[in-house]
């Protein structure tokens, strides 16, 4: 199963933009077929990942895909955390660039 850590590098090199300027957002799709985002994941990508996570699995499992899957995630806080563990309806991604996109200043 994928971390969102593989999913950030196979984006940044498919789409060609910097993994720190890269924006992730949860989105639900309306009935004419527009996105609607309803949330942006702000994932630290010099997280440290937690040692029971690194030693539970072994490479030949993670090469064979044999890593079971818990899908009771509802979002995604951690670049660890596997796809697989995420709800089925919460796998879908919207991908910005914050070079961009227009913040409007806070006051």
């Amino acid at each position: 199963d994928t971390t969102m850590k593989e999913l950030i590098a196979e984006w940044t090199t498919t789409t060609q933009i910097a993994p720190h300027n890269l924006m992730l957002w949860n989105y639900t799709e309306r009935k004419n077929m527009t996105m609607r985002p309803n949330r942006m994941f702000a994932l630290d990508l010099n997280e440290t990942p937690k040692a029971d996570a690194v030693e539970k699995y072994t490479e030949e499992i993670i090469r064979r895909h044999q890593i079971p899957t818990n899908e009771k995630l509802k979002s995604v806080s951690s670049i660890y955390d596997r796809i697989g563990d995420l709800l089925p309806k919460k796998r879908q991604f919207l991908l910005l660039d914050k070079t961009r996109v227009y913040e409007f200043p806070e006051s």
